[in-house]
């Protein structure tokens, strides 16, 4: 079906990355990787846990650490944490060995899916360590959409996914893997 041997997923926390990518790779017969996942299966401890205890650089470190195993396999749809292209290494890679495809959406629509998701996101915390909420909360995602967004826009497809059902999603992603 697709001549792409790698398909990189990337997009804010709460975009459906980890909905969406076993999904495509299901639909290409591809094998599938959560970087997120993979590291907290490396680590042994939670995203959370390894922000608090390890910090957010040993977690970075590891997540590039990921990539680059990941970026070697062919037939893979890889699922990007929502921070992994803030490193320019790791973002150039995504850019020259696979097809990167961004999962956009809005603030306000962010902030809706991840005030119900059950995730603890360190990135959402507040200063008394709990997660945000309302327009605290849809104020943090704009501030770090807008610190991403020349990053996320590299990526050689941009999917629109506001009100978008993950099924949809899945559709709009072959669709752009099929005219590559």
């Amino acid at each position: 079906m697709a001549a792409t041997q790698r398909i990189y997923i990337t997009g804010f926390m709460g975009a459906g990355k980890s909905t969406v990518a076993p999904r495509v790779a299901k639909k290409l017969q591809y094998d599938c990787v959560d970087l997120d996942e993979q590291i907290t299966t490396k680590l042994g401890m939670s995203v959370p846990a390894i922000f608090d205890v390890l910090g957010e650089p040993v977690f970075r470190e590891e997540e590039k650490a990921c990539l680059l195993e990941s970026s070697r396999t062919t037939n893979i749809v890889i699922s990007l944490g929502g921070g992994t292209l803030t490193q320019e290494d790791n973002l150039s890679l995504c850019l020259a060995s696979g097809f990167l495809i961004y999962l956009k959406a809005s603030a306000a629509f962010l902030a809706h899916r991840l005030s119900q998701s059950r995730q603890t996101r360190p990135l959402l915390f507040g200063p008394q360590g709990n997660m945000l909420e309302g327009a605290e909360l849809e104020a943090r995602i704009q501030h770090l959409l807008t610190q991403r967004k020349s990053v996320y826009e590299r990526a050689h497809k941009t999917i629109e996914i506001d009100g978008v059902e993950a099924t949809q999603v899945v559709k709009l992603v072959l669709d752009a893997v099929r005219h590559r």
